[in-house]
């Protein structure tokens, strides 16, 4: 009788289970998250200083056209920062990101 589970034991096994998914699949979303957004930036930083390096210091006048798409779109990524500390995702304090 002993090896026959109860109506406590599987509740507790799939809360467990639902936990361990829900934690899998936010951190996978916060990898990816961050990696797209630090991919970003490194983008914008590579092309500026390439463009310094070929075309001289002239390329940091028309440089802000070249990446300012991107620019703007990693820069846009902060609500989604505000959105993940107002839901829990991450642990810092709401007023941090809401400053930049």
């Amino acid at each position: 009788m002993s090896s026959m589970l109860n109506a406590d034991d599987i509740s507790r096994d799939l809360e467990e289970a639902e936990k361990e998914m829900y934690d899998m699949l936010k951190n996978s979303y916060l990898t990816i998250y961050n990696s797209v957004v630090w991919l970003g930036y490194f983008y914008v930083f590579f092309v500026s200083l390439l463009r310094v390096a070929i075309e001289g210091t002239g390329a940091i006048k028309t440089n802000y056209a070249t990446v300012s798409w991107l620019l703007r779109s990693c820069q846009q990524t902060v609500f989604l920062e505000i959105i993940h500390s107002v839901t829990g995702l991450t642990k810092p304090p709401l007023l941090p990101p809401s400053c930049r």
